[in-house]
């Protein structure tokens, strides 16, 4: 934003002076016994952190890589145009086995949005997933290669 630039709204009532402490996260893990995770958070102040687990009690691998500050606005952009503030918090099991997947949005660590998926996804979320899935890979391409995570 330039020197004229006022205080914008963004979605979850996030203030243009709140970016820098906003965190987005996804995190996917499965109901087997001690299974790990696989995580993104990108974080307003222009980083995106990758975390994974084989297993729930095992130290995560971790990667941290800068990303543009603007890519971060525009995930957060992108997620209100897709209608987040309004989904439910949470969508519960069909079935006893199933991938869980948790979005977040925070603002200096109070929870602004949160959606619990543990179901087959509709076609917004899908497109969230998707999002935070490709703006990780903008900053760290074994997103995508398949080096990195095992469930993501």
């Amino acid at each position: 934003m330039g020197a004229e630039s006022k205080d914008v709204s963004y979605p979850f009532g996030i203030k243009e002076s709140d970016l820098g402490k906003v965190e987005i996260s996804l995190r996917v893990s499965t109901t087997r016994m001690a299974s790990g995770y696989d995580a993104i958070c990108v974080r307003g102040r222009g980083e995106v952190e990758l975390r994974s687990a084989l297993r729930a009690d095992d130290e995560p691998a971790m990667v941290t890589r800068p990303i543009p500050l603007r890519i971060v606005e525009r995930l957060l952009l992108f997620l209100g145009s897709e209608g987040m503030e309004t989904w439910d918090e949470e969508y519960p099991p069909e079935t006893h086995e199933y991938a869980g997947q948790l979005i977040q949005v925070t603002v200096d660590g109070e929870v602004r949005k949160q959606i619990s998926m543990c179901r087959t996804a509709f076609a917004e979320y899908s497109h969230a997933f998707g999002a935070l899935k490709f703006t990780a890979a903008l900053a760290a391409p074994e997103v995508v290669s398949g080096g990195f995570f095992k469930r993501i």
